[in-house]
């Protein structure tokens, strides 16, 4: 999967859509995080604008994120293919993460009342994605609770590593 730069952001390229339910093509492995997101469906005025991004109008927690991509759990069903503008606010952090997605699938919760979707990164700053790295190497190692600086630097460098190598 390509991607191209836009001034300080890092944009994919929209993959093919021949998806098939019984060939997992994953790159990445998902990780069972717990977030509060906060998002709101983009109008074509406001993608062609690149504005109104921060208004954020509705709730919702994450299933697992993975770094191409969040799962979420939302009240409302999320329009296929639809953009979202999103925040992920990271528990016990002062700081929270922003970017585009694209909702790749939502259908009803089988767990709970309300939705379940998919949602591809499709831009985020170069700040946000080195900050999602640290946030999630960060929630790793508290919840593992690992002590070892050693392995606490190498946890971050390979986070890291994995989402600038995603530009």
């Amino acid at each position: 999967m390509d991607n191209i730069a836009l001034s300080g952001y890092t944009v994919r390229k929209e993959r093919e859509q021949n998806m098939d339910s019984n060939n997992e093509r994953r790159k990445f492995p998902r990780l069972d995080i717990c977030v509060k997101i906060m998002h709101k469906v983009l109008t074509d005025l406001e993608l062609k604008k690149f504005s109104n991004f921060g208004h954020y109008v509705n709730e919702a927690k994450s299933n697992n994120i993975s770094m191409e991509g969040i799962s979420i759990h939302t009240e409302e069903e999320l329009p296929r293919d639809s953009i979202i503008a999103l925040e992920m606010i990271f528990p016990q952090e002062s700081q929270s993460v922003r970017g585009l997605g694209r909702v790749i699938w939502s259908l009803p919760s089988s767990k709970a009342s309300g939705y379940d979707a998919g949602v591809e990164f499709i831009a985020m700053s170069d700040k946000h994605v080195d900050s999602m790295a640290n946030l999630v190497s960060e929630y790793l190692i508290n919840k593992y609770k690992i002590e070892e600086s050693g392995d606490r630097k190498n946890l971050k460098e390979i986070f890291m590593h994995f989402f600038r190598r995603k530009k």
